[in-house]
């Protein structure tokens, strides 16, 4: 077994090559389904928050992030008195505008166009699941803002901003609120209904008592208030899901999938050309009497390996880019999957070893003579 791993040991400037092509691949694939990840992970973190029984929206309407309509006051106040609520959290979401304001003499910025979520803030249902840093929103003329919008617009906490054109201060950022295109911007519902005079809101999210059936109530609720629909958390994580990556998450997951294939021709051509590169220590060996089993376990072996290690350099390659992007670029998320890289590893082998182990159906009948060649 020694002399056969001497004899198929890889020279070093391919092996470097080869292992260089593998880890560009690895990394390619790694990043491009981590993207695909990152269009789903903010909400899957948003709405995941516990502490909600039940999701109460205008009827027809069965998502936060493409809404319209409102419940009226009457309706909420209805609700929150039914017998097995233990409270009912009123949420705002509306559409707002947010540009930093400059110093004395500076140009004004563009405005950035948000999705501005009023809540009942420390930890009423639909605030920001993760802090960074600050404190939540307390009182008008407060928000908390998302970290990846607050970097692109250069502003971090006790900095001032505009939204829908009122003077703000960011006494909050806010982590797992950047949703694809968009990101979130949150502020205390109270004071802003008191401003606005209206006291409408667009969900309720519900905390029920203990011993209540959820869906007992919600047949409650949609019988006695037929102008609201009502939503458990799963049911309303999945509509925002469809939301969010409808038109988006197709083309990413085939630009994945493409991804996916070519790193496996990729691979497979790489490491060929590598055994072919072999050919005359291949018919050395069959001259002296070695087993085609034992030179196909030992390239096979060898192929797992360097597929293996060039993945593994493609993986952390992949991981400090993430890093890079989420200091330089927040707005582009990268996550990565423990799943996404058990499959890949598992895919760059099968690769390797069809493609190290192949060429022997050939080998086997190659002259012993074509160890001599010069």
């Amino acid at each position: 077994m020694r002399l056969l791993g001497r004899a198929l040991r890889v020279r070093w400037p391919r092996a470097v090559l080869l292992l260089f092509g593998v880890a560009l691949c690895a990394m390619l694939v790694l990043v491009q389904t981590a993207a695909s990840r990152g269009v789903t992970a903010a909400v899957h973190c948003y709405l995941r928050q516990p502490g909600v029984d039940l999701w109460v929206a205008p009827r027809g309407i069965d998502n936060l992030l493409r809404s319209s309509g409102l419940i009226e006051a009457e309706t909420v106040e209805g609700i929150a008195r039914l017998p097995g609520v233990a409270r009912a959290d009123r949420v705002l979401r509306v559409i707002v505008g947010v540009a930093p304001i400059p110093p004395a003499g500076a140009p004004a910025q563009r405005l950035r166009m948000m999705l501005g979520i009023g809540y009942l803030p420390p930890g009423g249902a639909g605030g920001p699941p993760t802090l960074r840093g600050g404190r939540p929103p307390r009182g008008e003329g407060e928000v908390a803002l998302d970290r990846a919008a607050a970097q692109q617009m250069k502003v971090g906490l006790g900095d001032r901003v505009r939204v829908n054109g009122r003077a703000a201060s960011v006494v909050g950022l806010t982590d797992g609120t950047n949703v694809l295109a968009s990101q979130l911007v949150f502020f205390d519902i109270a004071a802003a209904q008191q401003g606005s005079l209206s006291e409408d809101t667009s969900f309720l999210g519900l905390r029920l008592l203990p011993a209540v059936d959820p869906a007992h109530l919600a047949r409650l609720l949609e019988n006695r208030f037929p102008e609201v629909s009502v939503h458990t958390p799963a049911s309303f994580l999945e509509n925002n899901l469809r939301e969010v990556s409808v038109g988006v998450l197709p083309i990413l997951l085939l630009i994945a999938g493409l991804g996916v294939a070519v790193a496996a021709v990729l691979v497979a051509l790489l490491l060929q050309s590598t055994v072919e590169d072999q050919r005359g220590q291949i018919a050395v060996l069959f001259a002296m009497g070695a087993r085609p089993l034992l030179v196909g376990l030992q390239l096979a072996r060898r192929a797992a390996a360097l597929a293996l290690t060039g993945g593994a350099a493609g993986l952390l390659a992949a991981i400090a880019l993430g890093a890079l992007l989420d200091r330089q670029w927040p707005t582009l998320q990268l996550v990565f999957v423990t799943v996404d890289v058990a499959c890949l590893g598992a895919l760059l082998c099968v690769a390797a070893i069809l493609a190290s182990v192949a060429p022997l159906l050939h080998l086997i009948r190659v002259d012993p003579l074509e160890a001599f060649r010069s």
